[in-house]
């Protein structure tokens, strides 16, 4: 294993959706990381330089899971994360919006992402805190608990995560 030390840095923006049914499950993909382990996240991915964040997520959506003109719901949560990743130490500030949707089966078109999402899952919002899968971000039950009881705040505050 390369020792954090030796990581090179990258710093990158990332868009990502909380996409739920009206029956309160959230798409969420399994993947691989480059250690060996698995995580389950919200579709969503990086923003390219002169990129709007919607424009990103709009994009990363229709990649991912094949949705296409989607209306974004409001931001929901920010966190700024640091985690190892390969060969690289990455500092992600990342946006989650709610986007509302009737269940569908998702489509992966992204070639670099079908190689390491190994699958697709409707998760009950209500089951997530009760998981014993590794998630990101860690506390989404909370997040999600929060936002479909209480609507989503003027300002999220962003989270501050060390994922070591």
């Amino acid at each position: 294993m390369t020792d954090q030390t030796e990581r090179a840095p990258v710093r990158r923006r990332a868009a990502r959706a909380f996409i739920l049914t009206p029956d309160h499950h959230v798409l969420l993909m399994r993947i691989k990381t480059p250690d060996g382990g698995v995580v389950w996240i919200t579709p969503g991915g990086g923003v390219e330089r002169d990129e709007a964040i919607e424009a990103a997520l709009l994009r990363e959506l229709e990649e991912e899971v094949g949705l296409r003109d989607t209306a974004l719901g409001p931001l929901v949560h920010r966190s700024l994360s640091s985690f190892n990743w390969g060969q690289w130490r990455v500092s992600q500030r990342d946006t989650f919006h709610a986007v509302h949707v009737e269940r569908f089966e998702p489509v992966m078109t992204d070639e670099a992402e079908a190689a390491i999402v190994e699958s697709f899952r409707w998760w009950p919002v209500a089951e997530l805190a009760g998981a014993r899968d590794a998630f990101m971000p860690r506390r989404i039950a909370e997040i999600l608990g929060r936002y479909l009881a209480e609507g989503a705040a003027d300002d999220p505050e962003e989270e501050v995560v060390s994922l070591d």
